[in-house]
């Protein structure tokens, strides 16, 4: 049965809300991200989650870990627009071809919504990144509307778009955790099929997370302030054109710097935040998604 694009879009967006329960996790996990050799200088270098906690309550307070959240609540237009979208594309098959070619069918719809509300939203993740990286030293970025102006200085409207490959990469998590989906429960053949279901579900969520986590340490260092000499300006002390040196010129120099200075631990700094936010993110999702297109049906 055909969704409606409205409810879909209305329930995803409510559902999404959700994830502000969880936001220190997510800075945490950034701040872990971005603590490496190029940033020294710029931010302090966290060891570890919990050192992390500890440094930014002590040095920053309690409010410090929901530092962007109100971008979050912006950010949740991600799902409106992908809902919308996801719905819209499933219309467009015929009831042949999804019956035919079930799996090639599910795939193009979800990866044809992902990068169409991933490029319409990633100007949000990349003014949410630079919000969160904020500090009480750093005056110039005291609100989201100074934030949106020094990008704009500094690098023009492409600034809006800064590590948008790697976020087009990471549509491809459904396609990778469908993968492993598939994979273990062959592996599995013989056991309880509800258990084996639950299990299947829950590790192909890890590994999709797991294989695929490079890329979204790759995004937030190429979405960060990337002009060490403009990092305490305001944005109205920034005059012409930017000539400092940027920290990544781009997504394949973000991946050879990274590599050449740390290996692959460069690529996996707050993995396990990571893996600890997106069961409950995941799980509290999709319960508050189905409860709340099930409830703009009734009305």
């Amino acid at each position: 049965m055909e969704r409606s694009q409205v409810a879909s879009s209305v329930a995803g967006f409510t559902a999404s809300l959700g994830s502000i329960i969880l936001f220190p996790l997510e800075m945490i996990k950034v701040r872990l991200i971005v603590s490496d050799t190029f940033n020294s200088t710029l931010k302090e270098k966290y060891r570890n989650p919990i050192h992390a906690l500890k440094s930014l309550y002590s040095s920053e307070g309690a409010l410090s870990l929901y530092r962007g959240w109100h971008i979050s609540l912006c950010s949740s237009f991600a799902w409106t627009v992908y809902f919308y979208f996801y719905e819209s594309a499933k219309k467009r098959y015929s009831l042949e071809f999804k019956q035919k070619h079930p799996e090639i069918y599910r795939f193009s719809v979800a990866a044809e919504a992902a990068v169409i509300s991933r490029i319409i939203t990633n100007p949000l993740w990349v003014i949410k990144t630079r919000v969160m990286l904020q500090n009480r030293t750093s005056h110039w970025y005291g609100d989201t509307v100074e934030a949106i102006k020094k990008i704009y200085k500094l690098d023009g409207v492409r600034g809006y778009f800064s590590g948008l490959m790697p976020g087009l990469i990471l549509c491809s998590n459904g396609a990778f955790q469908l993968y492993f989906y598939e994979l273990l429960k062959e592996v599995m053949d013989g056991y309880d099929n509800n258990g084996k279901i639950a299990i299947a579900g829950g590790a192909s969520k890890f590994l999709s997370t797991i294989a695929l986590y490079p890329m979204q340490s790759v995004m937030v260092k190429l979405q960060q302030e990337q002009y060490g000499k403009f990092a305490s300006t305001n944005s109205k002390e920034i005059h012409g054109k930017v000539q400092d040196e940027k920290l990544f010129t781009g997504f394949r120099n973000c991946i050879i710097k990274t590599w050449n200075s740390e290996g692959h631990k460069g690529f996996y700094r707050g993995l396990s935040v990571q893996l600890i936010r997106i069961l409950p993110t995941n799980a509290l999702f999709f319960v508050i998604y189905e409860k709340t297109y099930r409830t703009i049906m009734e009305l």
